[in-house]
């Protein structure tokens, strides 16, 4: 009795499964391409690339605005936590609060992330002045940048010379950043602290005449102050610009003396 021969061993080839990757036909590429096929002369290709270009910054430019209001609607007012009180080698009290940097940047951050918002700052320092310039980017693509120049020096006499242009620096990306968002800042809740009430926005009387009586003496005018605060009258000037108003006259002042 002969022995049955063992059957060859089969292969199998195991197929993975492809999946099939939708590609949306853009209107513009495909348009391009036709005038390519068609052999459209140069002038003509120039202006359908033009007109696409401008069409791809255009729904950039919608991204971002719907980013941006999105934004806006769910970002809560950020509360002006830091107090800022010291005397003027002129004599002038410096009294106000604002909302830290880093306390903006802790609100804010989460929600850019959501909407798809980032956000970076470039600076310059020429002629003693400091320009901060804040830009805030979409995953789209668009930007929008808010500028702020400020002087470096400053009268806190509390500073030293290595740290006025830090606080500059602070000065300049805390102002842009609330400008280039839209950022509402408030006084924080003072009830049980100060009689149930809150402190104002805006700066007190008393700083109101410093400012007045600081003006005339640097020979400024009133109405470029209220001009350049955007406020018709001295009292309703933010608290936390009173600082950086008095430094720039005082500034004047000392200019005024050093060319005598």
């Amino acid at each position: 009795m002969t022995a049955r021969a063992k059957p060859e061993p089969v292969e199998v080839m195991v197929v993975e499964p492809v999946a099939l990757v939708r590609r949306e036909i853009d209107p513009g590429d495909s348009l391009i391409a036709l005038a390519v096929e068609k052999n459209l002369d140069i002038d003509k290709l120039e202006r359908l690339f033009a007109m696409r270009r401008q069409d791809r910054a255009d729904e950039a430019a919608r991204q971002f605005a719907v980013a941006m209001a999105d934004f806006q609607k769910r970002c809560p007012i950020i509360d002006k936590g830091k107090l800022v009180h010291y005397v003027t080698k002129a004599g002038f009290t410096i009294h106000y609060k604002h909302a830290e940097l880093k306390h903006i940047q802790a609100v804010i951050n989460p929600l850019c992330g959501e909407v798809g918002l980032s956000y970076s700052w470039s600076n310059v320092i020429e002629g003693g002045k400091l320009t901060t310039t804040c830009t805030v980017l979409h995953a789209g693509g668009h930007s929008r940048s808010v500028s702020f120049t400020c002087p470096v020096e400053n009268n806190n006499p509390g500073m030293s010379d290595a740290q006025k242009p830090a606080a500059a620096l602070t000065f300049g990306e805390r102002y842009t950043i609330i400008q280039a968002f839209g950022l509402v800042t408030g006084e924080p809740d003072l009830d049980g602290e100060q009689g149930g009430g809150k402190q104002a926005a805006t700066i007190t009387a008393q700083q109101a005449d410093d400012l007045r009586a600081l003006a005339e003496e640097v020979h400024v005018k009133v109405e470029r102050i209220l001009k350049a605060a955007h406020v018709e009258k001295l009292e309703d000037i933010a608290a936390e610009h009173y600082a950086r108003i008095v430094s720039t006259l005082e500034a004047k002042r000392e200019k005024r003396e050093a060319a005598k």
